[in-house]
């Protein structure tokens, strides 16, 4: 007979929650005659008020099932994590897609090109010193990273333009863009901290996805459709540590020309 699994009690974020759950889903789905999937809504999200709740899990569009017995609450989702291309297959994903589009939505990514760029959360001011700096070494690139290498993604798509999301402050990326020639300047924009299901729809439906190394990006990397989703190497936690095996690298444009 098959388990019933829920995922609940975690407090992190919203791309985080996100993605241990569509972990879940896919265990759930790949092992239907282990386990029955019962969908439990977000109940709070780090960094985001509480009214946010009640909107992310609509923008989601996974429905609340709960009623049955639960008799599994451990972090076995984490199996997915570890083997994506099993777990987050195509069809897997389909479902997945069909729960995201099935409420409202903003519009599409208004650029072929989308990065995201993580800052915002290195900021928290519960996180101690020591603490901080392990967190920005394994989870944020520095911002000569990107200065060197968003001018090759340009060079390399010369007719497209690219959306920049961060969570961080417009002070925070002022010499990414510095040196750079005008040209390059004018096929660039930023958002700061915007509307997160706007960040993440942009993501979900441009046309190459550039990752941080973050479960937001990450999540929204497995509902894209484009299948040019771009990681980057370099630490990260367990739910993303591994990209599917079709994702490209940040580390193609490498010997692109400055």
């Amino acid at each position: 007979m098959a388990k019933n699994y829920t995922i609940a009690g975690v407090h992190d974020g919203f791309g985080s929650q996100y993605l241990k759950k569509m972990g879940g889903f896919s265990l759930c789905a790949i092992w239907p005659s282990g386990y029955n999937y019962i969908h439990t809504p977000f109940r709070m999200l780090d960094q985001l008020s509480p009214d946010w709740v009640p909107k992310l899990n609509k923008f989601i569009g996974i429905p609340d099932n709960r009623g049955p017995r639960i008799h599994v609450r451990q972090p076995i989702y984490r199996n997915a994590h570890r083997q994506p291309n099993k777990f987050f297959n195509e069809n897997t994903m389909d479902m997945l897609r069909e729960y995201y589009w099935s409420t409202e939505k903003p519009s599409d990514c208004k650029t072929d090109i989308c990065i995201h760029i993580r800052r915002g959360d290195l900021h928290l001011k519960h996180v101690r010193k020591r603490d901080l700096m392990a967190w920005a070494h394994n989870r944020m690139s520095p911002n000569e990273y990107y200065k060197e290498n968003i001018p090759k993604i340009l060079r390399r798509f010369p007719d497209e333009a690219i959306t920049i999301h961060t969570d961080g402050e417009p002070e925070e990326l002022q010499d990414i863009m510095g040196d750079w020639e005008e040209s390059l300047k004018q096929r660039v924009f930023c958002k700061f901290k915007v509307d997160i299901r706007n960040t993440f729809h942009d993501m979900v439906t441009c046309k190459r996805l550039f990752l941080a190394r973050s479960s937001l990006s990450f999540a929204a990397g497995l509902l894209n459709f484009s299948k040019e989703i771009y990681f980057q190497n370099g630490p990260a936690n367990g739910q993303t540590a591994n990209p599917l095996s079709f994702w490209k690298n940040w580390s193609i444009f490498e010997h692109e020309p400055l």
